[in-house]
């Protein structure tokens, strides 16, 4: 009896915390995603085939390091209690810190090194990705070794940790406030490691007086310039999802030189675009558990599996169900309670953020069903750059949405082509004194678009449309025109750019009850529920048009194609409609703003111009003298 519970004390004693987890998510035991069973399953082959040593004791050392030194707030209590390891938290920090470099390294690695240069973690909201990688760079700074094979230990003295975000006030609130509370929370950080903490109330520099080393918050408008000759430690990228670009990790990247055992750790949510740099680490993250040839790169992909989502439209329920929300949220039950994702899914119900719930909760990448056009419909007809001979002898509709100030304003050009595919191509526009304010505050990218080319800029704060009425003057002369569609509210100054860019254009007037007028017809398309009480079959209302578009976009064979555009897209991902008591259906530009921080412009523009392809008919007299109510008087 005494011998059987000493071998079972062996056995926990032998299985350390990574490996017990990565057995109970294969077996079942604890309910996972895809692709979290795809890094267990690479942490279990790894210890029975890889050249790579398994050293648990380094992982074990960094977890003593955030219960001792560590200090959370208790997520129900608020009290403050030691920071200890969640199961899935162990097995990130166990698998990080734990692998280690053989000799004969075939990446010529330095012997007793860890193995992993870069992290991929992402899971839902709330799980406590920042408490950790405030653990993991406070560590950085005050704690790390690098430990050769045969036992000597170098303290990485100096180190140079930064945390990288969009913004550097995200950087200050997700990445360096924890770390902040961690050290006045501390005595050893305080007392031993000597940490003092800048920047008062917004703190941005984190210095460990022992080390002589110091934690940094930079963002992406840093971009690396003033600071070549970097020899970083560590780099903590909070909020991936949210970065235009990977110039300004690229930079500090390039630093890892001189370093042995750096560590670029990458936390993220799910995005709301399946394009930039979160997006391009995520698929490299679920690659990495596939193949042995991205051997120093770590991944922890936490979300919900496509088959846990109904099919759209076959019931009511439109999120996953409770038994699997644990795939996207480890730590459910502890740091995310479910009263809160009950909440969340409640509150969608009634409040049109279906997108952010699944996006941020379930680990789903993208836009999602709709009342209106869904990511997958919307994928079948969207494609790459249209080749300009495709466009040769089309009919050309065109949409404008126009603004001035704090929207983007949109021309969307509808090419009616020879082979009977409707090709639509959209062009944005903004003033440039209010570009990087906005930047700061939408959910797009604005700067980086324009940078990139997709939004054209004006110097000033305020948009003149002579740059909106040059694109028209050379649309109108290369193709044949129909007609401009545009909301009235702004189409006096429309015309007079267009007189001043020298567009011939014709308007209908009330009084006229022919038309002879040549050139391009500006129609007016009101963007409200109603365009007149009076009965007109070519009057555009906005509920027709939005069912035009539709229409287009999910017929069986669609014959309208969408050129590529990441605004576009982001348009579609803030688009909320909104019904009256008769179910006509508008855009909502306000609730668009608010509840997704989003711009719509081009999308509306885009209904606009593709409601003019079912005007009814109507010929065009030429002359006065061919108009029967024609007089003199």
């Amino acid at each position: 009896m005494i011998k059987r519970k000493a071998k079972g004390r062996r056995g926990r004693r032998d299985t350390d915390p990574a490996t017990r987890y990565a057995k109970e998510v294969v077996t079942g035991k604890s309910i996972a995603g895809d692709a979290v069973k795809e890094a267990c399953e690479r942490h279990l082959n790894d210890l029975e085939n890889s050249r790579c040593l398994w050293k648990p004791e380094r992982g074990a050392r960094f977890a003593k390091f955030c219960e001792f030194c560590c200090v959370v707030e208790h997520p129900v209590t608020t009290r403050l209690v030691p920071f200890r390891l969640l199961p899935w938290q162990a097995f990130i920090a166990y698998s990080i810190f734990s692998w280690t470099v053989p000799e004969n390294d075939r990446l010529k690695r330095l012997p007793g090194t860890r193995r992993f240069r870069h992290a991929y973690i992402e899971t839902g909201k709330g799980s406590g990705k920042s408490p950790l990688g405030a653990a993991f760079a406070l560590y950085f700074l005050t704690a790390d070794i690098y430990e050769e094979l045969d036992g000597t230990k170098h303290p990485q003295m100096e180190p140079q940790c930064y945390a990288v975000a969009s913004t550097f006030d995200q950087a200050v609130i997700v990445a360096m406030n924890p770390a902040a509370q961690m050290v006045s929370n501390s005595d050893y950080l305080q007392d031993k490691a000597q940490c003092v903490v800048k920047g008062g109330s917004k703190p941005d520099r984190i210095i460990s007086l022992s080390r002589g080393g110091v934690f940094q918050a930079v963002s992406t408008n840093w971009g690396g310039h003033g600071k070549a000759g970097l020899r970083v430690n560590f780099i903590q990228a909070e909020e991936l999802h949210e970065q235009t670009d990977r110039v300004h990790i690229d930079n500090l990247e390039a630093g890892f030189k001189g370093r042995p055992q750096p560590l670029l750790l990458m936390l993220t949510n799910a995005g709301k675009h399946k394009e930039g740099i979160a997006w391009d680490e995520h698929r490299r993250a679920l690659s990495a558990n596939r193949t042995s040839a991205m051997d120093n790169y770590f991944s922890y992909v936490a979300q919900c599996d496509d088959d846990d989502y109904p099919t759209p439209g076959a019931n009511r329920r439109w999120h996953p169900i409770k038994r699997v929300w644990k795939k996207a949220n480890p730590s459910l039950g502890l740091t995310v309670r479910q009263d809160y994702i009950h909440d969340r899914i409640a509150k969608a119900k009634y409040d049109p953020d279906r997108q952010e719930v699944l996006r941020l909760n379930f680990g789903r990448w993208g836009t999602i069903d709709s009342d209106y056009i869904s990511w997958r419909l919307w994928k079948r007809v969207e494609c790459a750059k249209f080749d300009d001979s495709e466009l040769e002898g089309a009919t050309l509709h065109l949409g404008g949405d126009l603004a001035e100030l704090h929207d983007l304003t949109a021309l969307a050009g509808l090419f009616e082509c020879r082979d009977g595919k409707l090709r639509l191509r959209v062009w944005s526009y903004t003033a440039n004194g209010t570009l990087d304010e906005r930047d700061e505050t939408s959910s797009g990218h604005l700067r980086h678009w324009a940078n990139e080319g997709w939004i054209e800029t004006v110097d000033g704060e305020v948009l003149n449309y002579d740059i909106v009425a040059a694109r028209i003057k050379a649309l109108t002369d290369q193709y044949e025109t129909s007609a401009l569609a545009m909301d009235p509210y702004h189409s006096s100054k429309m015309q007079d750019a267009l007189d001043k860019a020298d567009v011939k254009w014709w308007a209908q007037d009330a009084g006229y009850s022919r038309l002879y007028q040549t050139g391009l017809e500006i129609v007016k398309h009101p963007q409200g529920f109603f365009a007149s009480f009076k009965a007109d079959a070519r009057k555009l209302t906005m509920n027709g048009s939005i069912g035009v578009f539709e229409r287009l976009v999910k017929a069986k064979q669609p014959r309208i194609m969408i050129e590529r555009n990441p605004v576009l897209r982001w348009n579609l991902n803030s688009a909320i409609i909104t019904k009256d008591a008769a179910l006509n259906r508008k855009f909502d530009k306000r609730r668009s703003e608010l509840n997704n921080h989003g711009k719509i412009d081009g999308l509306v523009a885009s209904v606009m111009a593709v409601g003019l392809t079912e005007r009814p008919p109507e010929d065009k007299i030429t002359s006065p003298w061919e108009d029967p109510d024609y007089t003199l008087d």
